[in-house]
Order: structure tokens, then sequence, then C-alpha cells
């Protein structure tokens, strides 16, 4: 037998085309929009108010720093003066006590000087009024005892023994130079002047005890 012939399925109906009407472009902004015109002022009102800020913020900051600087010169400036001010105080004082030490050593030499001029007029003194003897020692040195007026020969013994103490003089004898002659030391007060009769300027010398003997 024949084969059935195959069945074809039957197309389906297609969707019915859609018409959309093409997209209308957004109508230009018109030139005297008053829109436009509010929304540009805006923007350069927004741009001002920051070009003003941001030069307030500088002029700030520049008088801040202008402060800051003038404030640093005027404590350098004090301080600076301050220093002098120091300075010359300390030079001040300084010279007040040269001054003052200069004042003190002219008094220190003046008193040392009237303290010698007294002393050498009171050796003047003795030396118009008292005793002057030179006395020669048993090593050959010569010393000058000078006592006041009315000087014993305890006075003289007493000054050699003062004068130099490394003799014996308990074994020596004071003798005149000239004329040659031992003094008498039996009365320790006795005068040199006028109860032995040396004078105010004896020359003397001392000599060795010899015992047995004068000399």
């Amino acid at each position: 037998a024949n084969p059935a012939p195959a069945t074809q399925p039957a197309p389906a109906n297609p969707a019915p085309a859609t018409h959309e009407p093409p997209a209308q472009p957004a109508p230009a902004p018109r030139a005297d929009d008053p829109s436009r015109d509010e929304e540009t002022s805006r923007d350069e009102e927004t741009s001002r108010d920051a070009s003003s800020a941001a030069a307030d913020a500088d002029a700030i900051f520049a008088k801040a720093k202008a402060e800051a600087e003038l404030n640093a010169a005027r404590a350098e400036m004090a301080a600076r003066i301050k220093a002098d001010a120091a300075l010359k105080r300390a030079a001040a004082i300084e010279e007040r006590a040269k001054k003052a030490a200069e004042a003190e050593k002219r008094r220190e030499d003046e008193a040392k000087r009237a303290a010698e001029d007294r002393a050498r007029r009171a050796v003047e003194a003795r030396e118009r009024l008292g005793v002057a003897a030179r006395i020669q020692l048993p090593d050959g040195t010569s010393v000058t005892a000078r006592l006041p007026a009315g000087a014993t020969i305890g006075d003289v013994r007493g000054f050699l023994v003062a004068e130099a103490p490394e003799v014996d003089w308990g074994n020596m004898d004071i003798w005149n130079a000239w004329p040659r002659r031992v003094v008498d030391e039996s009365d320790p007060t006795r005068t040199v002047a006028e109860d032995l009769g040396l004078g105010a300027r004896p020359s003397l010398l001392a000599i060795h005890r010899v015992v047995g003997g004068d000399g």
C-alpha cells in the first residue's frame, strides 16, 4: 500500500506588527529660557562665593602670618633691649666696683705712706735724741743698736742678745773701739752717753772674754 503523505503543521499566526512612533528629540532650550538664566546665575554666584572665601582665607592667613612675624620681631627686639640693659647694668656695676677698689687702694697706699712717714720721723727723732751704738760682732759683721735717749749698757747687751742669739754672750765683753777699753758693765743701769761717757754715737766691739787678762 502506498504510505500516507506527511502532514505539514499549520504555520503559526505571526504576531501583528506594532508600529511605535519615532522618539522625538528634546526641544532645544530657548535662549531666553528664564530657568537656564537662573541656574547659570546660581553657578556664577557659587563660583564667586568660593573665590571670595578663598581670598578671605588667604587674607586671614596672610594677616595671621604678618602678625606672628611682627610679634616675633617685637619679642626679639624686647629681648635684645633687655640683654643690652643687662650688659649696661653689669658694666656699670663693674665700673663702680673698679672705682671702689681703686679708691680703697689709694686709701691703703696713703695710710701706708703715712705710717711709713710716722715711723721714719720716729726713727729720726730717736736718732736725734737717742743712742745709735755701732757694734762689731765676733764674726766681723756689724750691727747698729738704735736705742732711745737714756739707754743703758744693759739695753745695749739686751739688744745684742736679741740680735745675735747664736753668740755666747756670757763669755763676751763689750769694748769701746777708741780709746780702746772694756766697758764697765758692773752696773747695767748706767747710761751709755752720760754715765759711761761714750756719747750718743759710740763705736763698740764684742770680744771674747779672756780670763786673767784685760784684753
